[in-house]
C-alpha cells in the first residue's frame, strides 16, 4: 500500500499498485485498533466524535454500512443547503427537498438497524473487559441514543418541517445520535473519575478488537500509545494479563516511563521485546528479554 503527494495535486492511494478509486474502498484493508490518551475526548467531547468512532469500527467490515452513511450524508448536505439558500427567496417547498427525504429515509433508516444490532453486540463485551481490567465493584453501561428509537424517519423529517425551515438546516435524523457511556448507571463524564474513565476506554477499545477480530476473521493489530498514567498499578497489571492471555496476538506498547513498563511487566511469563526511541533513532535492546515468571 502506498500513498503518493504531488504538488498542487490531489493524494493517491494505491494498494498493489493499483489506484483506488475512492479512499473509501481501503477502509478494512488493515484493521487496526489503537489505545491513545486522545480517546478521553469520547468521554469529554461532543456527539460528533461519538458517531464517527462508531462509524468507523462498523465500516471497517460492513461495506454495505459504509455505502448506506455516505450516501446518507450526501442527501443531508444537499437538503441542508436547499434550506440555507431558501431563506433568501420565496422559500424553499415540500417537493423541492422530498427526493432528499427518501434518500434519507432510506438510507439514515438501514444506519439505525445495522448501529442498534452493533450495540447489542459491543455492551457485554465492554462489560466484561472493563471487569477484568477493574479491581473495583463499579459496573459500566453504554447506550445507543437515537431519534429513530421512538419514530419512524419519515415521521421524524414530517414533524421538523417548520423548525427545519427556521434553523435552515435538518434537525432531526441518525446524523444526531449519540453514545452514553455510563458508571454505576451514572454518567461517566461526570462521576467517573480519570482512571476510571481510562479503563472504560481501554475496556471499550479491547470490545472492538474482539468485533473486528470476530467480523474480519483475523486479528487486528492492537496498538497501545501512552496509555499508562493516571492509571493505578494493580488496573495496569490486570490489563497486562489480559492481553498477554493469548487472546490478542501480538501488541504492540509505548510508554514514556521506561522503568515503569519493566516493572509491569516483570514476573508476568511473556515473551517481550523491548525497543528505545531517542532523538528520531529507534534502537533494541541487546538482550531480547523474555519475562519470565
Amino acid at each position: 500500500m502506498a500513498c503518493s503527494v504531488r504538488k498542487g495535486q490531489r493524494k493517491i492511494f494505491s494498494r498493489n499498485k493499483k489506484e483506488y478509486d475512492r479512499l473509501a474502498d481501503h477502509v478494512g484493508k488493515v484493521p487496526v485498533v489503537m489505545i491513545t490518551p486522545y480517546d478521553g475526548q469520547l468521554v469529554l467531547d461532543g456527539s460528533e466524535l461519538r458517531r464517527r468512532f462508531l462509524d468507523g469500527l462498523i465500516a471497517q467490515f460492513d461495506r454495505a454500512y459504509l455505502d448506506a452513511l455516505l450516501r446518507y450524508n450526501r442527501a443531508l448536505a444537499h437538503r441542508n443547503l436547499l434550506l440555507k439558500n431558501g431563506s433568501g427567496r420565496s422559500g424553499v417547498t415540500r417537493s423541492e427537498v422530498e427526493p432528499w427525504d427518501e434518500q434519507l429515509v432510506l438510507h439514515g433508516e438501514a444506519v439505525h438497524t445495522v448501529r442498534r444490532s452493533f450495540m447489542d453486540q459491543l455492551v457485554p463485551l465492554l462489560a466484561s473487559h472493563y471487569a477484568g481490567i477493574s479491581s473495583g465493584p463499579e459496573s459500566v453501561g453504554l447506550t445507543y441514543r437515537s431519534e429513530l428509537g421512538e419514530k419512524s424517519m419519515r415521521e421524524l423529517l414530517t414533524g421538523s418541517w417548520d423548525r427545519d425551515l427556521s434553523a435552515q438546516h435538518t434537525t432531526v435524523g441518525i446524523h444526531r445520535d449519540d453514545l452514553l457511556f455510563t458508571i454505576d448507571d451514572q454518567p461517566l463524564k461526570r462521576h467517573g473519575s480519570q482512571g476510571q474513565q481510562k479503563t472504560y476506554l481501554i475496556a471499550l477499545k479491547l470490545a472492538q478488537f474482539d468485533l473486528t477480530a470476530l467480523r474480519a476473521g483475523a486479528k487486528p493489530i492492537l496498538l497501545l500509545d501512552d496509555i499508562f498514567d493516571k492509571i493505578d498499578p494493580q488496573r495496569m497489571r490486570h490489563l497486562l494479563k489480559l492481553l498477554g492471555a493469548g487472546g490478542f496476538g501480538q501488541v504492540l506498547i509505548t510508554d514514556t516511563d521506561e522503568s515503569r513498563l519493566h516493572k509491569a511487566l516483570d514476573g508476568l511469563g511473556l515473551d517481550v521485546r523491548f525497543f528505545a526511541m531517542d532523538r528520531n533513532t529507534l534502537t533494541r535492546e541487546k538482550k531480547e528479554r523474555s519475562v519470565a515468571g
